[in-house]
């Protein structure tokens, strides 16, 4: 399993029996990461879980770790980034196209048409928006509780409003399991660590989105099992979650 040290590469094992190439090089945080961990989980793939360690307040959270090992990677990798990925097809960076690369692979989405599928993108950016500005106020050196309530009370309960309108009684964003819910999951579990209890007392419905997305069967055993599903939210540089 991947830990705390530099550069440590660990499996995330899913199935033994499958032992595919593949690698998902990332902070030691859950962060962009987490819904390709979730999904390759869900694909049923074994993974080297490869992660760098932001130093600590100390040493001005310095990221040599990843800093030093980056131009090995850009003779291979034409915009090398964290997150990078690669298998025996590809070699890629950003997040969001890694994520839609697995999808498409191993089937997610598979069989939707052309209108189901721009519905899921269309989600898939909405959350996105959430996400930008949730990290936005997780790393402002400046933050505090005011500017916590502000940003619920001027954006995020607005937006979640609409999402949790769209998702109704269903157990999945889209009925079925799709790839926005790997983005929602994510985001709903961030903003249930802010607001531990304001969150599901304002949007009962995504407490069922999470369980049902966490007790897929793949999904559920990499919870159990992966030392990513304990990681924390951001970087040790962040005023929120980054223990």
């Amino acid at each position: 399993m991947a830990g705390t040290k530099r550069a440590n590469s660990g499996s995330d094992v899913i199935d033994k029996k499958k032992k595919p190439n593949i690698t998902l090089g990332y902070w030691n945080i859950r962060g962009f990461a987490q819904p390709i961990r979730h999904l390759l989980a869900w694909a049923n793939v074994e993974f080297n879980n490869v992660t760098y360690q932001q130093g600590d307040e100390s040493t001005n959270f310095d990221r040599s770790d990843w800093n030093e090992r980056k131009p090995l990677f850009e003779k291979d990798y034409p915009f090398i980034n964290l997150p990078y990925y690669e298998d025996e097809d590809v070699k890629l960076s950003q997040s969001t196209a890694i994520f839609n690369y697995i999808a498409r692979k191993y089937g997610m989405d598979k069989g939707r048409s052309n209108k189901e599928l721009a519905i899921i993108e269309m989600l898939i950016f909405e959350i996105i928006d959430i996400r930008s500005r949730f990290v936005g106020l997780c790393y402002n050196q400046n933050y505090n509780e005011e500017l916590k309530k502000n940003y619920w009370d001027t954006f995020a309960i607005n937006k979640w409003k609409r999402i949790s309108l769209f998702l109704g009684n269903q157990k999945f964003i889209c009925g079925e399991l799709s790839s926005a819910d790997f983005y929602l999951y994510e985001m709903i579990y961030h903003h249930i660590k802010m607001f531990p209890k304001l969150f599901l007392e304002t949007f009962p419905n995504f407490k069922n989105l999470k369980e049902s997305f966490e007790t897929i069967p793949n999904i559920a055993k990499y919870i159990k099992t992966s030392n990513s599903a304990n990681l924390p939210l951001n970087n040790r540089s962040a005023k929120f979650g980054g223990k």
